[in-house]
């Protein structure tokens, strides 16, 4: 708010045109995002600005990475793949097809 003031909001109830919007998320919550986050994500918004604060996780990655670690693996790398390079290899996976 423009006094600096921070407002939270569910995200429940936003459609658009009735149709099925945010709502499928209402009551998924894991926890990570506390008080003390949104605080800190607040202190660097400008006053009056508007933000979001969203943590996913890859589910169906945990039960691969508890075999992988019992097994003896070890994480050497980890990188994110940028949007924009997803994209152009998904244009050009299907311009060749």
């Amino acid at each position: 708010m423009s006094d600096g003031s921070v407002v939270q909001m569910n995200m429940t109830g936003l459609s658009r045109d009735g149709n099925e919007g945010l709502e499928v998320f209402e009551g998924a919550s894991s926890g990570m995002l506390d008080d003390k986050d949104i605080k800190a994500a607040a202190s660097v918004i400008e006053s009056g600005s508007t933000a979001a604060l969203l943590v996913y996780e890859n589910r169906w990655a945990a039960p691969l990475a508890t075999a992988l670690r019992r097994s003896g693996a070890q994480l050497v790398a980890l990188e994110r793949v940028p949007v924009q390079a997803l994209l152009a290899a998904l244009d050009a996976a299907e311009a060749g097809s």
